[in-house]
């Protein structure tokens, strides 16, 4: 299983641990207002099966608006990375876009991307109870992209041993230009 995430990286140091600037940390500490953050249960590991997907969730806040490669180099020196991380095995999925999955617990499709963070929090707390290792939903930027939360505690073992590449954003990259002129973000 191959998935995508942007973070913020500190490309002086090439570790794949649960440290800031690595591409498998998860700042627990800033979880709580996102879709299906439950800090106070466990942390959430947020990616995509498309790069285009994990690239939109980042820049999705600058639709309409001109940017340049500035956004995504931070002040302390690191920069926004694209990391691909290639899981191998068997990792157990809520797959929201099953509808048997939906019936099964009485799920309303309508309740998948609401934008009611409070109602999204409490399937991932319930699918927790339920032993997944993280959920599976399609992006509510664009339904044919699949994006993932996994839960920390059960898959951080198997994801700091899965990064295969990282790489630099930039308006150059012509994935980032093609993510950009989908969700109307100038450059």
């Amino acid at each position: 299983m191959k998935l995508y995430r942007v973070f913020d990286w500190d490309n002086s140091k090439k570790h794949y641990s649960n440290k800031p600037g690595s591409p498998v940390y998860i700042p627990r500490d800033k979880q709580g207002r996102g879709r299906h953050d439950i800090p106070q249960i466990d942390g959430m590991f947020y990616c995509s099966f498309s790069s285009h997907s994990a690239i939109a969730e980042q820049l999705y806040d600058f639709m309409n608006i001109k940017i340049n490669d500035s956004i995504f180099n931070l002040s302390n020196g690191w920069t926004q990375a694209l990391a691909e991380i290639e899981i191998k095995g068997t990792i157990k999925l809520a797959d929201l876009n099953d509808s048997k999955l939906l019936v099964k617990y009485d799920i309303k499709p309508s309740e998948v991307v609401t934008s009611d963070i409070e109602r999204t929090q409490q399937l991932a707390e319930f699918f927790h109870r339920k032993k997944y290792d993280g959920i599976k939903w399609f992006s509510s930027i664009e339904s044919s992209w699949t994006n993932v939360s996994l839960f920390a505690s059960r898959t951080h073992s198997i994801l700091k041993k899965s990064v295969k590449e990282i790489t630099p954003l930039s308006i150059r990259m012509q994935l980032v230009r093609e993510t950009c002129d989908f969700i109307k973000v100038k450059y």
